[in-house]
């Protein structure tokens, strides 16, 4: 009969955790904002790329990483974009004329087009969905764990 041993003492183990517990939260906090950043960056990269057609360089510019605190030790990380940046992402149904709000009138006069007619032909047809999110975060996911990697190396 062959039987492998494996001995581990504890006080080394027990050291060794005491060690680098320290080293957690400061990592878990790095890991956070660094994954929030790659979000942002890939989701520029996909606008950059062309994910649509129309002027897109106010949309890329509102994109940016912002800490949230909303428990302690618990650090948390947001990617915040433009409120119309969800209608870019998903389209909009026809119905209800959009209310008159500053990225309509911007997106009108670069149009070179009233906002009422602007805002009555997107109530009367919609507008087509340009995902950017999506692909952007699916872009990033193959980096997050190399993130993870480099931050805890234990």
């Amino acid at each position: 009969m062959f039987a492998i041993v494996i001995d581990i003492d504890n006080k080394q183990v027990i050291d060794r955790i005491n060690k680098e517990m320290y080293r957690i939260p400061q990592a878990s906090k790095r890991i956070a904002k660094q994954v929030a950043q790659e979000y942002a960056r890939s989701i520029k990269s996909v606008i950059k790329a062309g994910a649509f057609e129309y002027p897109r360089g106010y949309l890329e510019s509102t994109i940016r990483v912002r800490p949230i605190r909303r428990q302690k030790r618990v650090y948390s990380y947001g990617v915040w974009m433009a409120r119309y940046a969800r209608y870019v992402e998903r389209g909009r149904r026809p119905g209800k004329m959009p209310p008159d709000t500053q990225p309509i009138r911007r997106w009108a006069r670069m149009a070179g087009m009233s906002t009422w007619w602007l805002r009555r032909t997107i109530a009367k047809y919609g507008t087509q969905p340009h995902p950017f999110i999506r692909p952007g975060i699916n872009k990033a996911n193959t980096k997050i764990n190399d993130i993870i990697r480099r931050n805890f190396k234990l």
